[in-house]
């Protein structure tokens, strides 16, 4: 079983985003899904990834193994297979380069 649990503690609602952990054997994974509005602005985009900034400090303290991070953040880029890229792209994608992150 991998033992799932809401993580209340580190959501905020002023973004759309969910957390729970699971176990597996010795680990502790954090899992987030995340929704961001499809707008011009990036202001939301900013505060999601302030957000999981927040999330993985969290996770450093708190002895998780690692965090993985799923849903729509309505960016399009073509680092990753999109024909197109946008401005909420262009600020994701250089966040994903800047903290080391994979996008799938």
């Amino acid at each position: 079983s991998l033992n799932p649990e809401h993580l209340d503690t580190i959501e905020d609602d002023s973004v759309d985003a969910v957390w729970c952990q699971i176990r597996l054997k010795n680990r502790r994974i954090i899992i987030g899904s995340v929704y961001t509005k499809p707008t011009n602005c990036t202001d939301g985009l900013e505060k999601l990834l302030h957000h999981i900034q927040e999330v993985q400090a969290y996770g450093l303290t708190h002895n998780f193994s690692s965090m993985v991070v799923y849903g729509d953040f309505n960016a399009r880029n073509v680092e990753w297979g999109d024909h197109a890229t946008n401005k909420r792209g262009e600020v994701l994608h250089k966040y994903v380069e800047e903290v080391n992150l994979t996008v799938c």
